[in-house]
């Protein structure tokens, strides 16, 4: 009788195990696989683009300002973020899996919470006309402290576990309510509070810009058309990353026994690819590739000579553009879009009699 209430309990056990926690039995192992290799495939992509992102900061003293440093933070992020998907699937109830559920928590936010550092700098920059040097340690309070505060608050509820195809908060059918808060509190609302926060913030700084020309009879120069595009797609670039993240919970605390894998899919493509999308719009601009360029040119072989060559056939393009007037309007605008930040500084100063700022505040209109 014995042996058989043991043996009751561990099927029992187990069933809790695969049905309650992991949902294993929802996706099928050719499912799994699926989410696996394309959570690691779009990482690996993730994991290059933000280590290139953070081994130039460190390389090029060029690059050494400050607001390249708070891109370099997110990238630090990114990177580990990356690496903690690269646990693949733990076992539920692991410590490996708490690991990877308290790395994913602690660094995905942080990294969302940088995008925010940037952008406040940036304003304070372009509109307050202000530098944020003196945040820094506000920045690492909110971007670092905040996020690990948060990680560790669902260890004292064991609130880390399988979650289908990887580990993070999960959702127990006995006591939903403590992973849904935890899920909403800890990062879905952080999340969208700062996409609302950049967006607003890149709009304004947009419209500021905009308004250093707007008393002249000349266009806005293509170096900062190119500009504000960017400020444009930043704010985009977080909220697509998760937006099917979000759908996904959504659906799963609305059915949490019907998940649905293309909506896990979609998620697993969203958030792998955050890191290398970052890396692209916040980081490669033009100022980091002329290093490399230069880099390579000190060190040239066959492959890199072709950077070179279409990074110098780039830059003789547009000056004969500028000099064959195609674009009269923008005849000031004859500098390289990777010249020093100084020339918007001294552009405003020039339009509107503002008073010398902090240089490498300014830097971070260039990012």
């Amino acid at each position: 009788m014995q042996e058989i209430q043991t043996l009751g309990a561990a099927n029992k056990t187990l069933s809790r195990l695969l049905l309650g926690r992991m949902g294993n039995n929802d996706f099928s192992n050719v499912q799994l696989n699926v989410l696996f290799a394309v959570s690691t495939t779009l990482s690996i992509f993730s994991l290059f683009g933000s280590f290139l992102i953070v081994f130039s900061y460190y390389k090029f003293d060029k690059l050494r300002k400050f607001s390249f440093k708070l891109v370099s933070y997110m990238s630090i992020a990114d990177t580990f973020s990356c690496i903690a998907f690269f646990f693949g699937n733990p076992a539920d109830g692991s410590t490996l899996c708490s690991l990877q559920g308290f790395c994913i928590q602690l660094f995905q936010l942080s990294s969302i919470l940088w995008t925010t550092a940037i952008a406040t700098t940036l304003f304070r920059a372009v509109v307050k006309r202000a530098g944020s040097k003196e945040l820094m340690m506000r920045f690492h309070g909110l971007c670092t402290g905040l996020p690990l505060l948060f990680a560790f608050l669902p260890l004292f509820t064991s609130s880390y576990g399988n979650t289908m195809a990887w580990c993070w908060i999960f959702v127990e059918e006995e006591s939903p309510t403590i992973g849904q808060v935890w899920r909403l509190m800890l990062f879905y609302l952080p999340l969208w509070l700062a996409v609302g926060f950049n967006g607003y913030v890149y709009y304004i700084s947009n419209r500021a810009m905009k308004s250093l020309f707007s008393n002249t009879a000349e266009c806005v120069p293509k170096k900062y058309r190119n500009l504000m595009r960017r400020l444009n797609a930043y704010p985009l670039i977080l909220a697509g990353c998760w937006f099917f993240a979000t759908i996904n919970r959504v659906q799963n605390a609305i059915n949490p026994q019907g998940p649905l894998f293309w909506l896990y899919l979609l998620q697993v493509i969203g958030r792998s690819s955050q890191g290398f999308l970052n890396a692209i719009a916040y980081g490669l601009n033009d100022n980091v590739r002329q290093e490399w360029a230069i880099l390579f040119g000190r060190h040239p072989n066959v492959v890199t000579n072709y950077w070179v060559e279409q990074f110098e056939l780039r830059q003789r393009q547009r000056l004969e553009e500028d000099e064959e007037g195609i674009a009269h309007t923008e005849s000031d605008d004859s500098s390289d879009e990777d010249e020093d930040d100084d020339e918007l500084e001294t552009y405003s100063e020039t339009r509107r009699n503002k008073p010398e700022q902090d240089q490498d505040d300014l830097e971070t209109t260039i990012i």
